[in-house]
């Protein structure tokens, strides 16, 4: 619109605030093009609907379960239900609003402001769900994690051309194969502020599919899952070092690659239960 039209229908539109409905928008007539965009919006969640429906076989009827996908399984049926409920509420009110010249916008922010604090909340109590599940999730086969697969080059090659989002089991396979041959050989965990993006240069693989295989396969994020790889080389520390009795924490600490005395004790007895003298004294007792 020029622009003396537009200052014109702006000056309607606080005046009468239905005008912001009526505001021609493409080839819709006045009005249309609010109930179009929830129309879009009520076909794709009944499409997610559909899809959970689909799932629900891999989630919960295989031999393979995991506790985690269940919880992130019934979050989706929450949020999706939550949402489908609210469109459907915002469905009916902007018709009101469209034929009936009614402005009520306000319950219709009121309806998704009430849906976003329940789904928010429901997340603050399970956070973990933001890791998204374990296991892969294969087109025609049901939840398994990438340790007890296969997979080779032929399967690869039989695998489905179809497109999807996720990464296929054999390629989270070769990206997990990566990681643990290169703790294996190089053993960089043990420097100090190891990070994501420094892994991820080092085996040549980006970042988010890194971290997407270790929260998939492990139920944890990269701290974590760094923290408990420099616990486990404690042992093989003690096995190559003949002086690693005579170490002080600190020094221990420092060389499997933690920052502080702090966050080395912190590491430890969230592992073992233990505080990293006790857990090393076991650890001697054990080997005499």
């Amino acid at each position: 619109m020029p622009y003396q039209e537009k200052l014109i229908f702006v000056k309607k539109a606080l005046e009468n605030r239905i005008e912001f409905v009526n505001e021609p928008e493409g080839l819709f007539p006045p009005g249309w093009i609010a109930i179009y965009r929830v129309t879009i919006l009520l076909v794709s969640i009944i499409a997610a609907l559909r899809l959970l429906i689909q799932w629900h076989n891999k989630i919960y009827t295989q031999d393979h379960q995991i506790k985690r996908n269940k919880q992130i399984y019934r979050f989706l049926w929450v949020a999706v239900s939550l949402l489908f409920s609210g469109t459907i509420i915002i469905f009916i009110f902007t018709f009101i609003q469209v034929f009936s010249g009614q402005f009520i916008s306000r319950l219709i922010v009121f309806s998704l402001a009430i849906e976003i604090i329940l789904i928010c909340t429901y997340l603050l109590a399970q956070p973990k769900i933001l890791y998204g599940m374990i296991g892969w999730i294969q087109l025609n086969e049901p939840i398994r994690s990438i340790e007890n697969t296969t997979s080779n080059s032929t399967a690869v090659e039989e695998e489905s051309e179809e497109d999807v989002s996720y990464i296929f089991y054999h390629n989270g396979k070769n990206i997990l194969t990566s990681i643990e041959n290169h703790f294996l050989q190089n053993h960089p965990f043990t420097t100090i502020g190891y990070c994501l993006s420094d892994l991820s240069r080092e085996i040549n693989v980006p970042a988010y599919l890194v971290s997407a295989v270790i929260n998939q396969e492990f139920d944890k994020n990269f701290n974590e899952f760094i923290n408990d790889a420099r616990i486990q080389y404690i042992s093989t520390m003690r096995e190559n070092d003949e002086n690693f009795d005579k170490y002080s924490i600190e020094y221990i600490g420092t060389s499997l690659g933690f920052g502080s005395r702090t966050s080395f004790i912190t590491a430890v007895k969230k592992r073992t239960g233990l505080l990293p003298k006790e857990y090393l004294a076991n650890m001697s007792a054990q080997k005499a």
